[in-house]
Order: C-alpha cells, then sequence, then structure tokens
C-alpha cells in the first residue's frame, strides 16, 4: 500500500498566536518530510491503522534437510548450505540391471560361446569318466593267433639273418654257438637245441655245415619252427600245436 499524506493540499489557516505560529511549523516540517507510515510500529493513530494487515510467514527452504537425532538421544542440527552432487571427474555408473544389459548386447556373442563349450566339455567328462576314474582292472587285449604267428616267425627270420651273415664268408657254418648266433642276431636270446625255448627267445641246431633249425613258440600251445638252407636259398617255416618246442624236436 501506497503512504498516505496528510495535510496535502490543504489550506493554511491564519496565524493568530506564537502558539499557532510553532504549530503551523511543525505541520510544514511534516508535509515536507512526509508523513510517517501509518502500518509501522509506533504510528499516530489514524483511521487507516484499522485495515487489516497481511500476515508475515517465515520463508522455509524447500530443500532443508529434516533434523536427525543421534544414538544418544540428543539432536542433532543437519549441515546446511551443501547439496549432494556428484563430484567432478568421477563418472556416474548407471543402476546395474541397465549395466548387465549393455554387457549382454555388446558382448552376445561370448555369452552364446561359453554354454556351448561348458555343454562339450560336460558331455566329454562323461563319456570319459567311466574310463579314467574306474577301480576294475584295465582290459585285456590278447592277440589273435594269426598276430602271434606273425610275431614267431619275424623272430626266426632275424636269427636267420644272422645265421647267413656267419654262413656268407666260407659258404658253410662254421662250429655255430648260441652265445655267437645271438651276437649277430641283434642280441635276440638263443638257446641250445634240446632246452625248450620261451616266448622271445629260439633255440638252435646245426645240422651239418649247411642246413641250420630254429624253433620259438607262438604261444603256449603252438610253436613255430624253421628250416634255412643258404646254399639253395629257402627257409621253410612249419606251426605246430605242440608244448615242446626246442630245436631238436623239429619236424624231418
Amino acid at each position: 500500500m501506497h503512504r498516505r499524506r496528510s495535510g496535502v493540499g490543504v489550506a493554511s489557516p491564519p496565524v493568530t498566536s506564537a502558539a499557532s505560529r510553532s504549530s503551523l511549523a511543525a505541520v510544514a516540517a511534516a508535509a515536507k518530510h512526509g508523513p510517517p507510515d501509518t502500518l509501522l510500529p509506533g504510528a499516530l493513530p489514524r483511521p487507516d491503522n484499522l485495515l487489516p494487515r497481511p500476515v508475515r510467514v517465515a520463508a522455509t527452504p524447500l530443500d532443508a534437510p529434516a533434523v536427525r537425532s543421534s544414538k544418544r538421544g540428543r539432536r542433532v542440527q543437519p549441515k546446511r548450505g551443501r547439496r549432494a552432487q556428484p563430484k567432478r571427474g568421477r563418472r556416474v555408473r548407471p543402476p546395474v540391471r541397465t549395466r548387465a544389459a549393455m554387457y549382454a548386447r555388446k558382448h552376445w556373442r561370448r555369452i552364446i560361446v561359453v554354454p556351448v563349450v561348458g555343454a562339450a566339455f560336460a558331455v566329454s567328462l562323461h563319456a570319459a569318466w567311466p574310463v579314467v576314474f574306474s577301480t576294475d582292472s584295465p582290459p585285456s587285449f590278447a592277440p589273435s593267433a594269426a598276430a602271434q604267428e606273425s610275431v614267431a616267425t619275424g623272430l626266426l627270420r632275424t636269427v636267420v639273418g644272422g645265421g647267413r651273415t656267419l654262413y656268407a664268408p666260407g659258404k658253410t657254418f662254421p662250429a655255430l654257438t648260441p652265445s655267437a648266433l645271438s651276437s649277430f642276431s641283434y642280441n635276440v636270446p638263443v638257446v641250445g637245441a634240446k632246452t625248450v625255448a620261451r616266448i622271445g627267445s629260439v633255440s638252435m641246431r646245426l645240422n651239418g655245415a649247411r642246413t641250420l633249425t630254429l624253433a620259438t613258440p607262438a604261444d603256449s600251445q603252438r610253436c613255430v619252427f624253421a628250416r634255412d638252407e643258404p646254399a639253395k636259398a629257402r627257409t621253410l617255416f612249419v606251426t605246430l600245436r605242440t608244448t615242446d618246442c626246442r630245436a631238436s624236436a623239429a619236424p624231418t
């Protein structure tokens, strides 16, 4: 509200005495400097003081934090003048769900490969578990009769080659001994004519100066015999079912 001025535009009464002059001087000074605000406390009682005054309410900040209480029951006044703002130089991280979705969109190939590889590894482990962690004895792979006979025949050919090395210089077999024939046959164990040969060893007998008879077992029930005649460039092999596998028991 604008301040109201009293006495403005009012004609001055005629001066009659000294008291009137002082009163008029006071009125003139009040008119010059303006009348006081009648709404302020201590104003002169005028009719406009009876008008309703506006209610003054103290302004309360909207973001003022609530008063907290400590553990001991005392009221703690919160700090004012600071607002929760992100620090400079630090990036605000998104929520966990948002980050998981972003990672899934970016690395979807890896996410698909990992379960596939895991499933393949699980299948291979399931297949290999009985073999690797089995407490049973390992299975026995018995060779066939033909394979055993082939191994025995190969052993006899090795000893035949050593005998022909000794035959070549004089076109005759010298006085052979089992140890001499073994040294020229890659150290294959060689025993005498009347000694029963075991698997992996050879029994020898010298029939004259140009014939060599050999014997070695193929298994516990069969024996392979060999007759080498270097002069005729031939070697005969025969397999018989017998447990007496020695050179002296060879067929004629």
